[in-house]
């Protein structure tokens, strides 16, 4: 978790920062949680919900720093998005008010880039989400999530299967926006390209091979784990 929303986060707003800055322009899109802004405590997700609160001060940090430049950063913070995440929740009947799919929130999400503030809820629903959530007394919120994310846990931990590609990936290419793809496997970059040409062949693809688990000391690159 740290690897993805802290290094990774940091890392790539490093590398993609100094152009836009020469250019004059540009926009970033940091895709955070509800869960690190809306709720008091996110108990059993807790290096989720804090590895976001991570990326969600620095990109209003950044939004501020970048702005005369040119550059908007915007941090959005989704609530439940229907996909293979949550899909017990679903299916069991306890986020079908709250959630949505993810080519509505994908939809909206793209309609905000480059707009607003640093912190941005696109889709309504979610909106409405907060809204309650801002006015249910925190022990509330705390006792539920301790007994939903509990449930939720026992379910996941033995759920080994995770998207390729997200929903958010595909609306954004939908609308003609050039991606930058970052991973650690040239194979899975090189296929997941492929198959978004396939279907959208004025899209420009970069592709970039990071390897989370290499970490930079005095000696150069080593393995973070043997």
């Amino acid at each position: 978790m740290m690897r993805v929303n802290l290094w990774a986060v940091t890392e790539v707003m490093a590398a993609v920062l100094p152009g836009m800055v020469e250019r004059g322009r540009g926009a970033v899109v940091n895709i955070g949680s509800a869960s690190s802004e809306a709720i008091p405590s996110f108990p059993f997700y807790t290096m989720y919900a804090a590895t976001k609160r991570y990326v969600a001060q620095f990109s209003r940090s950044l939004h501020v720093e970048y702005a005369s430049k040119g550059i908007h950063v915007q941090y959005q913070a989704p609530f439940f998005v229907s996909t293979r995440m949550v899909a017990k929740f679903t299916e069991a009947g306890w986020l079908s008010p709250f959630a949505v799919s993810a080519d509505d929130y994908a939809c909206a999400a793209v309609g905000w880039i480059g707009h607003g503030g640093a912190l941005c809820v696109p889709n309504l629903s979610h909106q409405l989400t907060w809204c309650v959530a801002a006015v249910v007394p925190n022990s509330a919120l705390d006792w539920l999530l301790l007994r939903t994310n509990a449930w939720s846990r026992g379910l996941c931990l033995s759920k080994s299967e995770r998207r390729r590609l997200s929903g958010t990936t595909l609306g954004l290419v939908a609308h003609g926006l050039n991606l930058n793809l970052v991973g650690r496997d040239p194979n899975n970059l090189a296929e997941i390209s492929d198959m978004i040409r396939s279907r959208h062949r004025a899209v420009q693809i970069k592709t970039v091979v990071f390897d989370l688990y290499l970490v930079l000391t005095p000696h150069g690159e080593e393995p973070l784990r043997d």
